[in-house]
């Protein structure tokens, strides 16, 4: 449980955390492992309820109701489930703009100026 709260702080990229804290001993690199696949598929189960909740059009009472969850669970889950993919969806928006700019940055250098 803790190294599953660890990873979910830490922001990181599932492989990326998996690289950084690979260590010598076995059986913790597999409690790691395990944890790092138990959150992959809690994201998996959140994103798919968001996806069920937003097709439904219905109040988040209803839906927990609907699903036989307390709302404030539904609530929690559908939250987390919104900040992970606002989390990714920004990310590669990052890399766009990082390669955008370079290339922008380096237009001048090449463009010859008109006579």
């Amino acid at each position: 449980q803790r190294i599953l709260q660890a990873y979910e702080a830490s922001g990181l990229p599932r492989d990326e955390y998996a690289q950084r804290v690979h260590g010598r001993d076995e059986e913790v690199n597999q409690l790691t492992q395990d944890a790092l696949t138990e959150a992959a598929n809690r994201a998996a189960r959140e994103e798919a309820l968001l996806r069920a909740f937003d097709a439904s059009g219905k109040t988040v009472e209803a839906f927990a109701d609907m699903y036989g969850m307390h709302v404030l669970d539904a609530n929690r889950t559908l939250e987390r489930a919104r900040t992970r993919l606002a989390r990714h969806a920004a990310t590669p928006a990052q890399d766009t703009v990082t390669t955008n700019s370079e290339a922008t940055d380096a237009a001048p250098e090449t463009a010859t100026p008109a006579p």
